[in-house]
């Protein structure tokens, strides 16, 4: 079998140059900002696609929704404590911290949206929180 059939550009098929060209820009930019930690890890900034790093949307009314109707759905089903432990182990190990409500207005804050998914068959995880962070709102930037 010829190999050349499986490259498209044998049938005429190129990639958009804006594509090429903002892939080249990523790669420039995590040339430019990356950096070593003093614990030997490498931190780069995420690159942002719209207005700057100060393009935030203050998502919290979406997401307090979100949350009372899932609580009040999870305890309707007799569910709530099992994924309410999840959010306190991980605030246990400090993979998440409870956040100051005036943090909100010192800051651009962002709130996750979530949901649980249940698997009971699970060894490992029976119960799992799947985040919304693509979560739309009609609010305008902070």
């Amino acid at each position: 079998m010829c190999p050349e059939l499986w490259n498209l550009e044998t049938i005429g098929i190129h990639e958009p140059a804006e594509k090429v060209d903002s892939e080249a820009a990523a790669k420039q930019y995590f040339v430019d900002t990356v950096k070593r930690s003093q614990e030997g890890r490498y931190v780069v900034s995420l690159p942002w696609s719209e207005a700057g790093s100060d393009y935030v949307i203050n998502n919290r009314d979406v997401a307090e929704k979100r949350l009372v109707s899932m609580t009040t759905m999870l305890q309707t089903q007799g569910k709530y404590q099992v994924y309410s432990r999840v959010f306190d182990d991980w605030a246990a190990e400090g993979i998440i911290e409870v956040v100051d409500e005036t943090h909100e207005k010192k800051d651009n804050c962002y709130y996750l949206p979530h949901h649980p998914v249940f698997k009971p068959d699970s060894q490992t995880t029976p119960v799992r929180p799947v985040f919304d962070a693509s979560c739309k709102t009609n609010r305008k930037r902070l």
